[in-house]
């Protein structure tokens, strides 16, 4: 991304105050996610200074994660809270949001000042392998190619 924005500065004179970034591998987004994205930027331009899709987690929740011995006992990986349960959210990302500025300074999508933009179930998917291909597959045909 800093090459193309350093290019696009240094050859052609077009300088940005942000840049986003739509992840090939997480290709479910909603319509007006670009537009979205942007504007939670934009809203808080003066407190954050990146937005990354984010979604609550469903399948692996950290109130029930287990750590696993040598031996191979199961133990709560973290202390019982149902918190937990509520507030656990993934930045599944997809689709990132970030200040030029804050991009060249830390190099990373996932500044400290980072805002979720929901996504929702559907969404959270990124083709990795061909499992997470089947899952992308039957969304599609789910929706008939129309994604809402």
């Amino acid at each position: 991304m800093l090459h193309a924005l350093d290019f696009l500065r240094d050859q052609q004179g077009l300088n940005f105050d942000a840049v986003m970034l739509m992840e090939p591998t997480s290709p479910l987004r909603a319509k007006g996610d670009f537009a979205g994205v942007l504007r939670l930027l934009t809203e808080h331009w003066a407190d954050a200074d990146a937005v990354v899709g984010a979604g609550r987690v469903q399948l692996e929740q950290p109130a029930v994660m287990k750590s696993r011995s040598d031996a191979g006992f199961l133990t709560p990986l973290f202390g019982v809270d149902e918190g937990l349960r509520n507030t656990a959210w993934f930045p599944y990302g997809g689709m990132y949001a970030v200040k030029v500025e804050t991009l060249r300074q830390g190099r990373s999508f996932y500044p400290s000042r980072l805002l979720g933009y929901e996504v929702q179930r559907w969404q959270n998917y990124e083709v990795d392998d061909e499992f997470d291909f089947l899952c992308v597959e039957a969304i599609l045909n789910r929706f008939q190619g129309k994604l809402p």
